[in-house]
């Protein structure tokens, strides 16, 4: 915290410093026209322009004598050397300043969102505890006054019952006031798993229990079905193969055993 207070008083004058060396002062003139960045970029701009023109020049050297061009990056070259460096480190020292910007302003907004937070707790705090209780008392009272059964059924219990109704909507109003202390956030999460848990039990055995019950009707009506055809038979032999094939097809789920989906003999009768 006292590292953000005094970035918040040391950044203006930061923003000021930072201001002044742009737009220093140029003898007569005034201020830099556009600032240091910009005289800075226009000196890069002529120091280009030079180096492409004298190398279109085509002046040669002649021995023992420097060429033009040596003789000016050898006179001037430091000081265009030290004009790149002065932009660089001011556009370094704009980027730290924009940076410290940021974080004061991501700081100032964290502390805005705390002060919020901490005043919707406080108001959730004082509905619980001051205008639950009060409200919904004269609420609930108002309506079981309004009703004749309820008003009757109340009275059996207690003839005090608006002092139970008033202490009710107390407990009440205290246990939503503090749930985030009685019921932290890992109790809530276990709760909410909990009942996800239970549910999704609850609907596998439902799922289960229905699908049981149809494999026991489908059971049961395959039975029936056996035993109206074994006396609808004419024959014994006819009511044993009938009985036998519905057999197979309710334990296997098959139409035909394998070896009647195969060649049958000649010889065999039918049944």
């Amino acid at each position: 915290a006292l590292a953000i207070t005094r970035l918040k008083e040391k950044i203006p004058e930061f923003s000021q410093n930072l201001a002044e060396i742009g737009q220093q002062k140029d003898g007569q003139d005034g201020g830099i026209v556009g600032g240091l960045a910009q005289r800075v970029e226009r000196s890069e701009f002529y120091q280009e322009q030079f180096e492409k023109l004298t190398s279109h020049l085509g002046i040669q050297e002649i021995g023992g004598f420097v060429s033009y061009q040596k003789a000016v990056i050898g006179r001037l070259g430091g000081l265009h050397e030290l004009i790149k460096l002065i932009g660089k480190r001011f556009a370094r020292l704009q980027q730290t300043l924009n940076l410290l910007t940021s974080q004061q302003q991501m700081s100032e907004s964290i502390e805005t969102t705390s002060t919020t937070a901490k005043m919707l707790q406080l108001a959730d705090f004082i509905i619980w505890q001051f205008f639950v209780p009060y409200y919904g008392s004269h609420t609930l009272e108002s309506n079981v006054e309004k009703d004749p059964w309820l008003k009757h059924f109340f009275e059996e219990l207690s003839a005090d019952y608006k002092a139970y109704i008033w202490h009710g909507m107390l407990l009440v109003g205290t246990l939503g006031a503090h749930r985030h202390w009685i019921f932290p956030k890992k109790a809530r999460q276990w709760v909410l798993q909990l009942a996800k848990d239970s549910a999704k039990a609850m609907g596998r055995r439902s799922i289960a229990i229905g699908r049981n019950t149809i494999a026991g009707v489908r059971t049961a009506a395959g039975w029936a079905r056996t035993a109206a055809e074994v006396s609808l038979s004419k024959t014994r032999r006819l009511a044993r193969y009938r009985y036998a094939l519905i057999r197979y097809r309710l334990r296997t789920g098959r139409s035909h055993p394998a070896q009647l989906r195969g060649k049958r003999n000649r010889d065999q009768l039918e049944p």
